[in-house]
């Protein structure tokens, strides 16, 4: 990959320590069985996130993790510990892969954000596509509330 792009990259994804970034996206996981896509959406600020995928939406604040399944109606709190979020948080997913994974990055010349990430893993092939990228001036609650849901406090 271009050293170049590897640097914005990482510039962009260093930024987000501090400033909160949020995104619609398209995640591709293609194997041998084919292509599996998922749609969504996240705003993240370091290991703070809140997003939505497949219908269910889910938000750590640092503290607690917040999952919520519309088809159940159910809400479930958890304290997760650091090693269980990486495969939750994009945050730490994507500063898991920095550098130790090879990772083809498209990055869009006039805003800066990235367009897409791809990557395989194993035998899989990983393809993040990135749409309506922007920074918030202000943070969204990190958390899922529901109300007549069902409680699940795990904590």
């Amino acid at each position: 990959m271009n050293i170049l792009l590897l640097t914005l990259f990482e510039l962009f994804f260093a930024r987000l320590d501090t400033a909160i970034f949020a995104t619609d996206y398209t995640i591709t996981i293609s194997d041998k069985s084919g292509p599996l896509t998922m749609m969504g959406s996240v705003a993240m600020q370091g290991e703070k996130f809140v997003g939505s995928v497949l219908g269910m939406e889910a938000a750590y604040d640092g503290k607690t993790l917040y999952l919520y399944d519309p088809r159940s109606n159910e809400l479930t709190l958890s304290a997760p510990k650091p090693w269980e979020m990486a495969d939750t948080n994009p945050y730490l997913y994507i500063q898991d892969l920095i550098g130790d994974t090879p990772l083809d990055v498209k990055m869009d010349s006039v805003s800066g954000f990235p367009k897409s990430v791809s990557l395989k893993q194993d035998k899989q092939r990983i393809k993040l596509s990135l749409r309506h990228s922007r920074w918030l001036n202000k943070a969204p609650e990190w958390k899922v509330t529901k109300k007549g849901a069902k409680i699940n406090d795990l904590r």
